[in-house]
């Protein structure tokens, strides 16, 4: 947030692994990352009816009620670091690309090719072999991305529908236009399948 639209007054609040030991070293307090994400999307974002955060080992989905009253829908993937940033960190350096050289990359879902993204040794394997066989790296970074949509909407989901608008957290998010793109292509189309 730009400095001109903070408080003058205001509690400062830390999330993440190192959150309680960086919050005692700056009096502030800590706190829970899916809370901390929910404050700010509805103080920032209040119109978000979904919102999907995809951190360095974890992916969350927060679907909020139409009721001002309801409790929000939590979904996290805290145990397993697959389709998220660390994933995505390994199989571009295994294919030997920067994050830079991926954000160039479009998002095609013509160029898509099966790749499984339950467990990131699984999409580094496939990846690797797809290479291998000579798919051009453009169709890979598009199936990285298309593998790693899918496997979040079966993981985080699970039957839900997200709702629109949604709004999409987390550095991959900010960092990869193409992975945008590829939750902007698979949320439509669940949403044409689905009414």
């Amino acid at each position: 947030l730009a400095a001109e639209v903070l408080p003058t007054r205001f509690r400062l609040g830390v999330t993440g692994s190192g959150g309680a030991v960086v919050a005692k070293r700056c009096g502030g307090a800590a706190a829970h990352e899916v809370f901390a994400a929910i404050t700010f999307a509805r103080a920032c974002h209040p119109a978000a009816a979904t919102l999907l955060d995809l951190g360095g080992q974890d992916a969350k989905l927060v679907r909020f009620e139409p009721t001002a009253r309801a409790r929000p829908v939590v979904v996290m993937n805290d145990r397993c670091a697959a389709v998220t940033g660390v994933t995505l960190d390994r199989c571009l350096a295994r294919l030997g690309l920067s994050p830079t050289d991926a954000r160039e990359s479009p998002f095609d879902p013509a160029a898509v090719h099966a790749l499984s993204a339950r467990c990131g040794v699984f999409a580094e394997t496939d990846l690797v072999n797809l290479a291998r066989r000579g798919v051009p790296v453009r169709s890979l970074v598009a199936s990285l991305f298309d593998a790693v949509v899918r496997s979040n909407l079966h993981a985080l989901a699970r039957g839900l529908t997200p709702r629109a608008p949604v709004l999409l957290l987390g550095g991959p998010h900010a960092h990869f236009p193409a992975l945008v793109a590829a939750w902007a292509w698979h949320l439509e189309a669940l949403w044409r399948a689905r009414g």
